[in-house]
């Protein structure tokens, strides 16, 4: 009755490692199209993280944002909701919408928040459960797997 169990426990490490390791896919080729529609889709992306990002909430996205009947932020964060703002303040330098001082700055300013835990309103609902903290790692470690990166050209 335990041998099945036996076998998973031993197979498992193999199977890990086999599915962990990276395959050389053909990246597609984007049109012009398709490149200017994900261009416009990463500056709205990152129009959110600077109009809702700053220090009224520590320099922590919010949740979200309600726009009808009432514009409302919720000022509340999460490890997902961090770990996309990290990707998408990379992903902002990359495509040129900021200067690497403006980036450092803000990354400063959100890393701050780690080191003075005193008064802060939106670090109260970040749990510490593991599907959001592995969100937000896996945010990170996309960026980290990267498979090219986008030339840089200067911030408009």
């Amino acid at each position: 009755m335990a041998l099945p169990f036996l076998v998973a426990w031993l197979v498992a490490p193999v199977v890990a490692v086999r599915i962990s390791r990276m395959t050389d896919h053909p990246r597609p080729v984007l049109t012009g199209d398709d490149a200017q529609q994900l261009r416009n889709l990463a500056k709205r992306t990152w129009l959110y993280f600077e109009q809702f990002v700053g220090p009224e909430d520590n320099w922590l996205p919010p949740d979200h944002f309600q726009e009808a009947p009432l514009k409302l932020v919720a000022h509340r964060t999460s490890p997902t909701n961090i770990g996309l703002m990290l990707l998408a303040t990379a992903a902002a330098y990359d495509f040129g919408y900021e200067s690497l001082l403006s980036v450092a700055v803000r990354l400063r300013d959100t890393f701050r928040l780690w080191t003075n835990w005193s008064g802060i309103r939106a670090i109260s609902s970040i749990g510490t459960t593991v599907a959001p903290t592995a969100c937000a790692a896996l945010h990170l470690h996309g960026r980290q797997r990267q498979p090219g990166r986008v030339p840089h050209r200067p911030a408009a």
